[in-house]
């Protein structure tokens, strides 16, 4: 029996609740002394964007794309330009790790909600196989 839609649903949900786990789990460790996870010993700690690789947990290529083209001619240009694109980098990036928890439980909350429309699919394909068997009762 195919089983993609509930395999996808129990991936997702547990990558969204991974990410959430994760980082109160650091949070306590390194940062909360009331905590009883709390390890005063930690004492290097770090986490973000592009801070060091040998430490990713997921790594992407991410670009800025915009063009522009015009009627009658099958073309197009870059439409916004940034400057200088390393400079333009190391802003985002540094918009990327003020904002890093942010960003983390919104990737949680996306993730959850994709894995609730796997779930509506796994659920509307058990329907259709008990319809399915409870035609085949008839016969």
């Amino acid at each position: 029996m195919k089983t993609d839609n509930i395999d996808n649903y129990k991936k997702y949900v547990k990558t969204a609740e991974t990410i959430v786990t994760e980082l109160n789990l650091h949070k306590d460790i390194v940062g909360n002394p009331k905590s009883e996870k709390y390890n005063s010993q930690c004492d290097k700690n770090a986490y973000g964007f592009n801070l060091d690789n040998r430490f990713s947990s997921m790594s992407l290529t991410v670009s800025f794309d915009s063009w522009r083209g015009y009627y009658g001619n099958s073309g197009c240009s870059t439409a916004i330009h940034l400057g200088d694109p390393e400079i333009a980098k190391l802003a985002f990036v540094k918009y990327l790790n003020a904002h890093k928890d942010e960003i983390l439980l919104w990737m949680s909350e996306a993730i959850k909600k994709r894995a609730e429309t796997y779930r509506s699919d796994a659920e509307k394909e058990l329907d259709d196989l008990n319809k399915l068997l409870k035609e085949n009762d008839n016969d």
